[in-house]
């Protein structure tokens, strides 16, 4: 059974947090290395965080000084030892299956990254929509390079399961999320072949003053 590697970057993300940490705990695929990046929160962000990795031996905590959402981003990657990739913001949290259908998914198509829906909630976590690609399929990554920024791929880091072979040599620039179009080229660059599944297993908490 392959590895994955779910990176955490934290920060003052106390009212969320348990909902996403526990979605990630109880995934029905159990070989995960969970990377809890600390950024620096105040409040009860760091306790919770440390709470967790003392009940699961999967989980491992990185405090730090607050330096962004990128700096954690590279923090998780250079700890990360998985077969796998899979980011997590902190807000959001994760159909139980996400792991297991992606692993399925990615393997059976032999691709480098795998593209899957995500439901819309409000901030008190009511589901308000979903974004799925209505068929599925697959592309090879100068393709999916052409698709980054449209309704078929969004240039959302967290609704994707990547080899990690794609990140090699990448990590973001300061004061640049890794979200960011840009970065995502870049690791498509590497992909050989991207494949999209038409299945939504993440939720993207929209909250107040977000896009």
């Amino acid at each position: 059974m392959k590895k994955i590697s779910i990176i955490v970057p934290i920060y003052q993300v106390e009212k969320y947090l348990i909902q996403c940490l526990d979605s990630i705990v109880n995934q029905s695929y159990s070989n995960l290395e969970i990377l809890l990046v600390d950024d620096g929160s105040t409040g009860f962000c760091g306790k919770i965080c440390d709470t967790y990795a003392e009940q699961d031996k999967r989980v491992k905590v990185i405090h730090q000084k607050n330096a962004g959402l990128s700096e954690a981003r590279n923090i998780g990657l250079t700890c990360a030892t998985g077969d796998y990739l899979l980011f997590v913001d902190s807000d959001g949290w994760l159909e139980l299956d996400l792991c297991e259908m992606a692993v399925a998914d990615i393997e059976e198509q032999n691709a480098d990254i795998l593209v899957f829906g995500y439901y819309l909630t409000s901030e008190d976590g009511e589901i308000q929509g979903i974004k799925v690609c209505h068929c599925s399929r697959s592309m090879s990554g100068e393709e999916g390079k052409k698709e980054l920024g449209t309704e078929r791929i969004k240039e959302y880091v967290w609704n994707k399961l990547y080899k990690r072979e794609v990140f090699q040599n990448i990590t973001t620039q300061e004061g640049v999320h890794l979200k960011d179009i840009e970065i995502l080229y870049k690791v498509f660059e590497n992909a050989k072949k991207i494949n999209i599944t038409n299945r939504a297993l993440y939720f993207y908490r929209q909250k107040s003053g977000s896009n």
